[in-house]
């Protein structure tokens, strides 16, 4: 289940996601280390975004930030069909 807001404008539903091959417990104990770790934001950001590379949003099921319910398919790259 996820919650998205920005801007003042939110987002909830279900979302299903295709994962790199690390078993999920890892990627939350490596994402913590980084979290925590005391080097710049920006380095962390670089660091979070390799460590969850390959993880795209494949499909979306709920709520847009219109209040509209929707459903939306991605390709395995989380990029919108259609678009």
């Amino acid at each position: 289940m996820d919650y998205f807001e920005e801007n003042g404008e939110s987002r909830y539903g279900f979302s299903i996601y295709d994962r790199p091959s690390i078993p999920l417990n890892e990627l939350m104990k490596a994402t913590e280390k980084i979290k925590n770790s005391d080097v710049s934001q920006e380095y962390k950001q670089e660091q979070l975004e390799e460590l969850y590379k390959g993880n795209a949003e494949r499909a979306f099921m709920g709520k847009n930030k219109n209040g509209e319910i929707s459903v939306h398919l991605n390709d395995q790259k989380g990029n919108p069909y259609g678009n």
